[in-house]
């Protein structure tokens, strides 16, 4: 367990790569994300590896919150499984990941220095749908920032690399992906904005399938950080 201020409605606590029920309970919670449930196995060996840690995020009170059923997310691939069952006595909210290497290999956005520090990436975060506006993911990153900018990261910069709110904003993007215009989805680059996180570069380095027209097309992302003191 990770120590939170007193108060906190969430606490960090990390992924163990070889208990099955933690393995088991990321599997049901990117499958109602919608994405990443075949890199389980490669963020398992990056977790032992020290390239990864992913924390869950866990409530303070077990029963702090009375959360309605799941609803399977409609990024759900056609024909996956549905989530496994959720072991009744490990009941997190979601998750959250410090990676120490980005996919593209960018060191801008996460670089280990050999003397200590460097940027650590902000990765692999979900909250589970009937848990947001709760203020949960916002005070998940709090905690996560104290961690990164804490032995043994003692990090530079925590970074993240999101949609631009040019994307989400924009209904040729919507229509290009399968879906209308969602007035309510959250902007997250300016959500990350608000947390204290600052665009430092913009790049077309995310592939996507274009549902309208098949073709793979690769997407804008902003690239955030804010300094860790």
């Amino acid at each position: 367990m990770m120590a939170a201020p007193s108060g906190s409605l969430v606490y960090l606590s990390p992924f163990n790569p070889s208990n099955p029920t933690h393995i088991n309970e990321l599997s049901r919670q990117r499958i109602l994300c919608g994405w990443g449930l075949s890199s389980i196995p490669s963020w398992c060996e990056q977790t032992r590896l020290g390239l990864k840690a992913i924390f869950w995020i866990l409530p303070h009170t077990p029963t702090l919150f009375d959360l309605p059923a799941e609803e399977i997310s409609s990024r759900l691939i056609d024909g996956a499984a549905p989530p496994p069952e959720q072991d009744p006595e490990f009941r997190p909210l979601g998750h959250i990941a410090l990676d120490w290497v980005s996919e593209d290999r960018d060191e801008e956005v996460a670089f280990k220095k050999g003397g200590g520090g460097g940027n650590v990436c902000l990765a692999t975060f979900y909250v589970l749908k009937s848990a947001q506006g709760r203020g949960i993911g916002g005070e998940a990153i709090s905690h996560l920032s104290q961690i990164a900018a804490s032995p043994p990261y003692s990090a530079d910069y925590l970074t993240l690399e999101t949609w631009t709110s040019f994307n989400t904003q924009n209904p040729l993007w919507w229509a290009s992906i399968g879906r209308e215009i969602d007035p309510g989805y959250l902007d997250k680059e300016e959500w990350y904005g608000r947390k204290g996180f600052e665009v430092f570069k913009v790049e077309k380095r995310y592939r996507y399938l274009n549902r309208q027209t098949g073709e793979e097309m690769l997407l804008d992302l902003a690239c955030m950080r804010k300094e860790l003191s």
